[in-house]
C-alpha cells in the first residue's frame, strides 16, 4: 500500500500544475470539449486512485470537482469565471492535501466544505456529491477501463526517486574520469593495438551509458511553463487586468536542476509583465489597443544554450523613468546619467533596490526585482537581455546553458596551476602582446586597449595573490563577455585546451571565496578549479563598466591593429583547421542560419541592412547559428563560415606555398602541427570582383535639379529596377559624372559635358512643338529616353 500511495503521489502531483494550466487555457476558450475532457478525466482518476487508498478529502474533493465539469460537459452550465475559481481552488486544496500526505503518510484531520460549496450552484448538488462518493467499485471500475486503455498506447515507465537518480549520475561521471585518465596511461605506456580496441569497445559503451544518464536528468520544458496561465489569471483578477498566455517550444528539453534554478526568475519576470508592463483595459483601448493583453513564452534551442524568451504587448519600459528612479536611490548622479548612452539607460533596470512601481504592495515596490532575476540567472552561466519597444511591449530573453553538468571549458593556466574558464563565457582569445591590445595603468587597476576598446583587466594571479611569472613572454587574454555589452580581460599565463568538463560541486570553504564555481577533472587527471568568470569582477571589486570614450586611443589602437602579423586560427565545419591574417578581419558575426540565402548562384548573408557575399557552396542544413569571419579590404567584405575560433597566434616565417592559386595560400606549421594559410587575395578576386564588375557595367544615372527627394522617393526604385544605377545631387569632385543626366528642374541644368540630358517636366502637356522633355510619370517614354541617351555613350 505504501509503494501504492508513492506512486499515485508522485504522478497526481506532476499532474496538478499542468492541469491547472489547462483550466485556465479552457477559460478562454470554453467550446474546447478536449481539454474539457482531458480535465474531467484527470480529476476522475484522482477520485477512483484516492477512494481505493482512502482518502476521504481527496476523494470528495475531485467528486465535486468532477460533478461540476460534468454539469459543463452535458451542456447544464456554463463555463464562468466563478466556476473555473471553483475548481482551481480545489485543485489548490488537493495539492495541500497531497503535500501532507507525502509528509505524514496519511491524510491530515479537517473539512473542504469551503471550497466544496464553490462549486454548489444548484439544488441537489452535495446530494449528488455524497452519493457518488461512496459507489468506490463503480468508480474503481472506471478507472481500471481507463487505466488498461491508457496502458496500451502509453511508453512503459517506472519512477526513480532524484536521489537515485543523482547517484547514477554520479557513478557514470566517475567512469568517464577514469576513463580519461586509463586513455591518458594507454598513451604513454601501452603500444599494442588489441589492447587500444578493447579500450576503444569500452569507451564508446561509457559514452553511450554517460548520454542515456545524462538524458534521465532532461525535462521538457513545458514542466516549467505549465504554472504560468494559472499565475497570469490570478494576478490578472487581482489587478483588474486582461491577458491572454500562449507558449512555443515546450517540447525543448532542459537540464531538470536548470529548470529549478529558472522557475522564480521565470515567475517574477511574468508578474513583472502583468503588473508593470501590461496597461489596464481602458488605457489599452484608448491606445488603440485590444482591451486584452497578450503575454507569450517560447522556448528554443541554440547549440548547447536554451533561449526562453519572454513578450508581452503592454506599454514596455519608461527609459526617462528608470534613470530618474536610479538618480533618486543613488545609484548613478546626474552628472553619470546625462552621459548614458540609450543601451545603458536601459541596462539601469537591474540596478540594486531599484523599483519604478508607485506603492509598495504584494506584487511589487520593494526593490528586489531584475537585480535579483540577473544575478540568479548569470549564476548558472546565462544571460538576460532586454528589447524594449516604448509603447508596443517588451522581449526579455534568458539565455542558459542546457546542463549544469557538463560544459564546454576553456583551460588556462596561471603561475603554475591550471583553471578552467566555462566557453560560454569567451568572447576572443588574443596575445597579450599583440599589436591590437594596449595596456595601461589607471588609478591602481589596469585596463586593456583593445582594437579601440578600452576594458578593465583582471590577472588571475594577482586575484588569488600568486606571483606572476616573468618569463611568461605569451600571456594571452580572454574576453569574457557578461551580457549588454559588459565585457572585462582575464590575463592568464596561457591558454591549452578546451574540453567537455564534467563540474562537480567544490569544498564549502572555496565556494564561499565566490571565486569559483565547482571543480572538475580534464583528461590531465589533475583536478581543476573552474573560476566563476561572472562573479569575480565583483568579489575583486573591479568596476567593469568602463566605456573608452578617448577617440585619439581609439584611432590608435585601430592603426595599430592593421600592421599586427597575427594570424586567426579557426576550425571549419569539416574540421580543417585554417588561419587567416588578423588584420583583415573585420569582426565575427554570430548570425541566424536564415539570414543567408541564395541568389543568382550564389550564397549572400544579411547583415545591419547590408547584403554580403559568403564563400559557401550550400546553404546550412536546419535551424540554429552560423559563424562567420567578415574579410574586409577597406571597400569591400566577403564572409567566411567557420565552426569555431581557435586562438590568435604569431605568424611563422616558414610557409610552403601552395602549388596552384586557389583558397589555400600555403601551409605552415603551428605548434607542430600543419595549418592551411587562407588567400584572402584570391578569395576577394572570387567574390568580390564579379560583383563590382557586374555593377560596373550598370549605367549611372544621376538626376539633378529641384526635385531630388522626389527623386530618391519615386524615380530611384524604377531605375534601379531597370537596370541602372543611381546618383541624386551633382558629382563630387573625384565622383562619376554619370552615363546620362536626369533634370527633374524646370530651370535649364548647368551641363557643360558631353553627358547626354534628359529633360522631366511635371505637366503631361508639352511645352510646345519643340519640346524633347519626358512627362515624369511616363514609364515607357522614360526608358526609351534613357536607352537612346546611353546608347550614344557607346
Amino acid at each position: 500500500m505504501d509503494e501504492l500511495l508513492g506512486d499515485f503521489l508522485g504522478e497526481s502531483g506532476e499532474m496538478l500544475a499542468e492541469i491547472a494550466g489547462a483550466i485556465v487555457a479552457w477559460e478562454a476558450n470554453p467550446a474546447d470539449q478536449d481539454r474539457l475532457d482531458a480535465i474531467f478525466r484527470f480529476v476522475h482518476t484522482v477520485k477512483g486512485s484516492s477512494s481505493f487508498l482512502t482518502l476521504p478529502r481527496v476523494t470528495a474533493l475531485a467528486h465535486a470537482a468532477e460533478d461540476s465539469l460534468d454539469t459543463v460537459r452535458r451542456g447544464k452550465r456554463q463555463a464562468d469565471r466563478a466556476l473555473v475559481s471553483g475548481v482551481l481552488a480545489i485543485i489548490d486544496r488537493l495539492a495541500d492535501l497531497m503535500e501532507s500526505i507525502g509528509e505524514a503518510g496519511a491524510e491530515p484531520e479537517g473539512d473542504d466544505c469551503d471550497v466544496i460549496a464553490l462549486l454548489s450552484s444548484a439544488a441537489g448538488a452535495a446530494s449528488k456529491t455524497a452519493t457518488a462518493a461512496h459507489r468506490p467499485e463503480a468508480a474503481n471500475e472506471n478507472l481500471a477501463e481507463e487505466s488498461a486503455s491508457h496502458a496500451a498506447v502509453s511508453w512503459r515507465s517506472i519512477r526513480v526517486p532524484l536521489p537515485l537518480l543523482d547517484s547514477v549520475m554520479t557513478g557514470v561521471t566517475d567512469m568517464v574520469l577514469a576513463r580519461n585518465e586509463f586513455a591518458r596511461m594507454l598513451r604513454e605506456k601501452v603500444r599494442d593495438p588489441s589492447v587500444t580496441a578493447a579500450f576503444e569497445r569500452l569507451s564508446e559503451s561509457v559514452a553511450g551509458m554517460r548520454q542515456s544518464v545524462s538524458q534521465m536528468r532532461m525535462q521538457r520544458v513545458d514542466r516549467l511553463f505549465s504554472p504560468l496561465p494559472r499565475i497570469i489569471r490570478d494576478l490578472a483578477v487581482d489587478l483588474a487586468k486582461e491577458a491572454s498566455f500562449s507558449s512555443e517550444g515546450g517540447e525543448v528539453e532542459l537540464d531538470r536542476e536548470m529548470i529549478e534554478n529558472i522557475r522564480d526568475p521565470l515567475t517574477h519576470i511574468i508578474r513583472n509583465a502583468i503588473d508593470h508592463g501590461l496597461e489596464s483595459p481602458d488605457q489599452r483601448e484608448a491606445a488603440g489597443k485590444p482591451r486584452g493583453g497578450s503575454i507569450r513564452v517560447s522556448a528554443r534551442q541554440s547549440g548547447n544554450r536554451i533561449d526562453i524568451s519572454i513578450s508581452d504587448d503592454g506599454r514596455g519600459i519608461d527609459v526617462d523613468r528608470v534613470v530618474a528612479k536610479a538618480v533618486e536611490v543613488g545609484a548613478i548622479t546626474h552628472a553619470v546619467a546625462a552621459t548614458l548612452s540609450a543601451k545603458d539607460r536601459l541596462a539601469l533596470i537591474f540596478a540594486p533596490g531599484l523599483s519604478t512601481a508607485a506603492s509598495i504592495s504584494a506584487v511589487s515596490g520593494r526593490g528586489v526585482g531584475m537585480d535579483v532575476v540577473k544575478a540568479n540567472i548569470e549564476r548558472i552561466g546565462g544571460l538576460v537581455e532586454l528589447d524594449n519597444r516604448p509603447g508596443e511591449g517588451l522581449t526579455i530573453t534568458l539565455r542558459v546553458p542546457m546542463t549544469l553538468t557538463i560544459i564546454s571549458g576553456l583551460l588556462v593556466s596561471a603561475a603554475g596551476q591550471q583553471f578552467a574558464v566555462p566557453r560560454s563565457v569567451v568572447r576572443e582569445i588574443m596575445l597579450e602582446d599583440s599589436e591590437a591590445v594596449r595596456i595601461e595603468r589607471v588609478g591602481g587597476g589596469e585596463y586593456a586597449t583593445v582594437r579601440g576598446e578600452r576594458l578593465a583587466l583582471i590577472r588571475i594571479e594577482a586575484a588569488l595573490g600568486l606571483p606572476i611569472d616573468a618569463n611568461d613572454e605569451d600571456r594571452a587574454l580572454i574576453l569574457v563577455r557578461l551580457g549588454h555589452d559588459r565585457c572585462y580581460a582575464l590575463s592568464v599565463a596561457a591558454v591549452h585546451d578546451h574540453e567537455e568538463l564534467v563540474i562537480k560541486p567544490a569544498a564549502p570553504a572555496v565556494l564561499a571565496t565566490g571565486l569559483y564555481a565547482g571543480t572538475t577533472l580534464p583528461d590531465s587527471g589533475r583536478p581543476v578549479l573552474l573560476l566563476d568568470a561572472t562573479s569575480l569582477p565583483q568579489v575583486l571589486g573591479v568596476d567593469i563598466e568602463v566605456a573608452s570614450s578617448d577617440d585619439a586611443v581609439a584611432a590608435t589602437s585601430a592603426a595599430e591593429a592593421q600592421q599586427g602579423d597575427q594570424l586567426l586560427l579557426f576550425r571549419e565545419a569539416g574540421g580543417a583547421v585554417r588561419a587567416v591574417p588578423l588584420a583583415v578581419i573585420d569582426r565575427l558575426e554570430d548570425v541566424d542560419a536564415s539570414w543567408l540565402f541564395a541568389a543568382a548562384g550564389a550564397i549572400h548573408v544579411r547583415i545591419d541592412g547590408a547584403i554580403w557575399p559568403v564563400f559557401a557552396a550550400d546553404l546550412p542544413s536546419g535551424e540554429g547559428r552560423v559563424k562567420l569571419l567578415r574579410i574586409a579590404d577597406g571597400d569591400a567584405v566577403v564572409c567566411y563560415p567557420i565552426d569555431a575560433v581557435i586562438d590568435i597566434v604569431r605568424r611563422p616565417q616558414a610557409i610552403r606555398p601552395a602549388a596552384t592559386p586557389g583558397l589555400v595560400m600555403g601551409t605552415m606549421l603551428i605548434a607542430d602541427q600543419p595549418v592551411e594559410m587562407i588567400d584572402c587575395f584570391w578569395l576577394m578576386s572570387q567574390l568580390v570582383n564579379d560583383q563590382l564588375q557586374q555593377a560596373l557595367k550598370k549605367p549611372l544615372c544621376r538626376v539633378i535639379g529641384e526635385g531630388e527627394g522626389w527623386a530618391k522617393s519615386f524615380l530611384a526604385p524604377i531605375l534601379e529596377l531597370a537596370g541602372y544605377r543611381v546618383a541624386v545631387g551633382p558629382p563630387s569632385p573625384g565622383e562619376e559624372a554619370g552615363d546620362i543626366l536626369l533634370s527633374c528642374g524646370e530651370s535649364e541644368p548647368d551641363n557643360n559635358t558631353a553627358v547626354p540630358l534628359v529633360r522631366l517636366r511635371s505637366t503631361m502637356a508639352m511645352s510646345g512643338p519643340d519640346d524633347a522633355s519626358v512627362y515624369r510619370y511616363d514609364r515607357a517614354g522614360l526608358m526609351i529616353a534613357l536607352k537612346t541617351g546611353t546608347r550614344g555613350r557607346g
